[in-house]
């Protein structure tokens, strides 16, 4: 772990290819006002499957004859109609953890899948190519991009929704998440997604690799390697790699909805800055929640702290709801997590 200065921003974890970003920064903000912090007690209850239906080991690609797969989970009572879909990216410095994360995460796994129990959503959790030098951050991107595409492509023999589509990441997953919605859509992989939501992502690749540019410490250097690995070379080489693994680079007017959280002593917070600004400067329709006295892990209770996400679980899932019913015409007056927070959990005043 890095000292927690503005020097060397975020906390970078260097013992994995771009593990540095594993744990990623967060915030968005349409507007200052989005920045809520929110008080933590204790976290959500583990979350039971059995309502719930999973075709596992589905293949959406290959690469180099080796399958990437997803699972998809499906709520065992049928849907009267075709269900929106909530696509899952797992963290894990993008080359460590894999699709289950979902059923195990202490968040990710009540707050979605409730969802898919209820019959609002399918939800797809997926693999990708893990990091190398064969597998730069930009294949890694495309993966995602493919999962989607290949979720719509199935969509209707499934039930779901093809033009209703969220997506969702931890971490290193968070940035994946934020590049697949950001983006400019394509259009031969159809409409834009719904909306975008992730816990700790890396914003901005090039500031990063600034700010450690000239340091003679050693974990610094380390970063650097990282970055020139995962992203082709240098920033003084391949700038416009740096350029298009940034979410910060890709916000608009016209981004979908998206609700970024973290810890209020996250070092990684940092990166939050960056993409608060960005997202004032484009008017892009994004929150964040800053979760009180909670760290790196808000859902773990931690010395100092009793970090609890009831009442965020609470705000995501109203999120994801408001956002995935609306009409895909209406992406401006789609509703913001500052808008739709609410405090139907009961819990203990923060110490």
């Amino acid at each position: 772990m890095f000292p927690r200065s503005r020097q060397f921003p975020g906390v970078f974890a260097v013992t994995l290819l771009f593990a540095a970003f594993g744990a990623g920064w967060t915030s968005l903000y349409a507007d200052p006002d989005n920045d809520a912090t929110v008080p933590v007690d204790n976290p959500p209850a583990p979350f039971s499957l059995d309502a719930i239906t999973i075709e596992r080991d589905l293949v959406y690609k290959a690469v180099n004859s080796k399958p990437l797969a997803l699972d998809l989970y499906l709520p065992s009572v049928p849907a009267p109609g075709n269900l929106p879909l909530m696509v899952y990216i797992h963290g894990g410095g993008y080359r460590k953890g894999s699709r289950s994360e979902i059923e195990l995460h202490p968040f990710f796994s009540s707050a979605l899948l409730e969802l898919v129990a209820r019959g609002e959503i399918a939800l797809a959790s997926i693999d990708f190519s893990k990091g190398s030098k064969r597998a730069p951050l930009s294949v890694i991107a495309k993966d995602c991009a493919d999962a989607v595409s290949w979720l719509r492509g199935v969509a209707a023999e499934r039930g779901l929704d093809a033009d209703n589509v969220g997506i969702a990441g931890n971490e290193s997953g968070g940035l994946l998440a934020l590049l697949t919605a950001l983006r400019p859509p394509d259009p031969d992989r159809g409409p834009a997604l719904r909306l975008a939501l992730a816990h700790a992502p890396a914003t901005d690749m090039t500031r990063t690799a600034e700010a450690v540019a000239d340091s003679e410490d050693p974990d610094m250097k380390k970063i650097r390697t990282q970055l020139k690995i995962g992203l082709g070379g240098t920033l003084e080489d391949v700038p416009e790699n740096y350029h298009g693994a940034s979410p910060v680079n890709f916000l608009s007017a016209d981004s979908p909805p998206t609700l970024i959280f973290v810890g209020e002593n996250d070092a990684r917070r940092e990166q939050a800055d960056w993409f608060r600004d960005a997202a004032q400067s484009a008017s892009a329709n994004a929150s964040v929640v800053i979760l009180s006295g909670a760290g790196e892990d808000p859902w773990t209770v931690g010395a100092g702290s009793n970090p609890s996400t009831c009442d965020l679980k609470d705000s995501v899932q109203q999120f994801i709801r408001e956002n995935l019913s609306a009409p895909a015409e209406a992406n401006n007056s789609r509703v913001s997590a500052a808008r739709i927070w609410n405090s139907t959990c009961s819990r203990a005043a923060t110490p």
